[in-house]
């Protein structure tokens, strides 16, 4: 037997937490839903032009441990392999194909498989 060096890239996903100073019209403290739309507004503004980035791991919620990739040198063999239970894929692929094709669950128990939620 012959054994070869792979490279291996795995994943995890977890919960990251970042703190911001805004400025707030005092006005808008009476109206939450007013508030709330403004203060998303510009956390979704600063987030896109790269203002906030100091996001801190909250390793404690960490989840879906997955090969993102294998590759031998230049040579690509996987990509996308679930390790461990994908709770959250599999949640946006069924919410997703539900949409799509709600009369075509026969798709559901290989999907579980798929993500390893059923064996």
């Amino acid at each position: 037997m012959t054994m070869i060096e792979v490279k291996a890239c795995i994943g995890v996903d977890t919960s990251c937490y970042a703190t911001v100073t805004l400025q707030v019209d005092e006005r808008l403290l009476q109206d939450k839903v007013a508030l709330a739309a403004h203060v998303t507004e510009e956390i979704q503004t600063q987030y896109d032009t790269e203002e906030i980035t100091d996001f801190e791991p909250e390793w404690d919620t960490q989840s879906n441990l997955r090969l993102v990739s294998l590759e031998q040198g230049a040579t690509h063999l996987l990509e996308d392999v679930p390790i461990a239970r994908n709770y959250h894929d599999f949640g946006l692929e069924v919410s997703g194909r539900l949409l799509r094709d709600a009369d075509a669950p026969e798709w559901l128990v290989e999907l579980a498989r798929h993500y390893k939620l059923v064996v």
